[in-house]
């Protein structure tokens, strides 16, 4: 897997090459962050990858409990079969209209923290 730079999602490049990920947590935390930021249908090879943005993250109609379980479900089939959450906040920012999501999840022996995403 390729290193992103954290603050833009851009690839790493160093000295010229791109610089290659070999940490399992970091692998699994870019490929969560990934999931849960592509909107449901966006994707042309796989139209149900991502959050259902339009129908369950968006709608005011929509319970905080049947979000949370959207945004815990995508995120699990984003890690290991064995994998588990061990930590689960969303702030909401009606003001601004944003929603963060801060989670912990243990994928088999590794244990990914502080995956932090803006929605």
């Amino acid at each position: 897997m390729l290193e992103e730079n954290a603050s833009d999602g851009d690839l790493n490049f160093t000295n010229g090459s791109l610089v290659v990920i070999d940490d399992r947590a970091t692998e699994t935390g870019q490929r969560m962050v990934s999931r849960l930021k592509t909107v449901k249908g966006e994707w042309f090879l796989n139209i149900l990858f991502g959050l259902d943005y339009r129908n369950v993250i968006w709608p005011k109609q929509v319970s905080t409990q049947a979000r949370d379980a959207h945004i815990q479900t995508q995120a699990l089939l984003s890690a290991g079969k064995a994998a588990k959450i061990l930590k689960y906040k969303t702030t909401e920012d009606t003001a601004n209209r944003s929603l963060s999501v801060e989670m912990d999840i243990q994928d088999a022996d590794v244990i990914i923290d502080n995956i932090s995403i803006g929605l």
